[in-house]
C-alpha cells in the first residue's frame, strides 16, 4: 500500500458478544479500514463469516493446548504421552498451521499413527496424518 520496507499490516481474528470479527491495523501511516481492503484486494464481505457459525481459528501449540486443558506442560511432554509442537495442512486454507502431534503406537511401543490437534476448541480440531491406521491411544501401556 506503501513504500515501507517493515512488515506494517496488522491482522487478528477477535471473538466479542457479535461474533468473530477480522481486525485490519496499519502500524505504518493509520491508513483506514477501507483503504487497507482496497490495497490487498477484499471487500468487507470477504471477511464476514457465516451467519455467526461455529468458526474455528485454525493453530494450536502445546502452550495453548496445556493452558486450554489446564495441563502442566510437563505432563503432556513426557515419555508417556509424548505429545510434541508441528504442523499440519489445512486444505480449507490452503497453507500449514501450527498444531500438536499426538502419536499412537502399538502394544511394543512402534508409532503406527499421528493425530493432530490443529485447533484448542471448535468443532474441526483433529486431523490424522496421510496414511495413519486408527488405533487406539495409549497401548504401549
Amino acid at each position: 500500500m506503501h513504500d515501507d520496507h517493515n512488515p506494517s499490516l496488522g491482522v487478528d481474528l477477535r471473538h466479542n458478544g457479535a461474533g468473530p470479527k477480522v481486525v485490519l491495523n496499519c502500524r505504518s501511516q493509520g491508513c483506514p479500514y477501507t483503504d487497507i481492503l482496497g490495497a490487498i484486494g477484499l471487500t468487507d464481505a470477504d471477511l464476514k463469516f457465516n451467519g455467526g457459525a461455529s468458526v474455528t481459528a485454525y493453530g494450536c501449540t502445546l502452550d495453548a493446548y496445556a493452558a486450554s486443558k489446564n495441563l502442566p506442560l510437563g505432563f503432556l511432554t513426557n515419555d508417556d504421552v509424548a505429545l510434541e509442537d508441528g504442523t499440519c495442512y489445512v486444505k480449507a486454507l490452503g497453507w500449514e498451521v501450527p498444531a500438536v502431534e499426538i502419536p499412537y503406537t502399538d502394544q511394543n511401543g512402534e508409532q503406527v499413527a499421528t493425530r493432530y490437534r490443529i485447533s484448542p476448541g471448535g468443532d474441526d480440531k483433529f486431523r490424522w496424518e496421510r496414511g495413519s491406521k486408527t488405533t487406539l491411544y495409549g497401548l504401549h501401556r
